[in-house]
This record gives structure tokens, C-alpha cells and sequence, in this order.
């Protein structure tokens, strides 16, 4: 299948947004490095998290509520 970038660049951008988002969603939660590859920039902050994760008393959230209430303020629009 041949897709025509100029088509889609053509759209306005909400279609392309909604594409974006239906394209992002399509990719599997376990989608490992070979798929979504990370620049140094990236590892390095993680990696600087990650070190930091010890030192943070506070209580983290489940990832689903997390999702929930990401997916409510997209909703919204804020």
C-alpha cells in the first residue's frame, strides 16, 4: 500500500490530529525499543529518574487512573 504524505499534510489539522491519535493507539502497549526507538536526550533523563525513584517518598498512581485522567482532560480539550 502506497500512502500520499502530501494528502494527509493536506488535511485539516483535527483530522490530522484524530489520525495521529488513531496511528498512536494502534501500537502495541508492549511495544518494545525496536519499535519505538529513544534518543540519548531521552535515556539519559530516565535514567536520571530513575535514580531519583529511591529518593521520592511519595505514593505513586496506578497507570490506569493515570490513563483515565489523561484521556478525561483530552476530552475536554484542556
Amino acid at each position: 500500500m502506497e500512502i500520499d504524505v502530501a494528502k494527509l499534510l493536506a488535511l485539516p489539522p483535527a483530522e490530522r490530529a484524530k489520525l495521529a491519535q488513531v496511528l498512536w493507539n494502534s501500537i502495541p502497549d508492549n511495544a518494545g525499543p525496536e519499535v519505538l526507538p529513544i534518543s540519548d536526550a531521552e535515556r539519559v533523563e530516565l535514567e536520571r529518574r530513575l535514580a531519583e525513584y529511591p529518593e521520592d517518598d511519595t505514593d505513586g498512581r496506578p497507570v490506569d487512573e493515570v490513563m483515565a485522567d489523561l484521556r478525561r482532560e483530552l476530552c475536554r480539550g484542556t
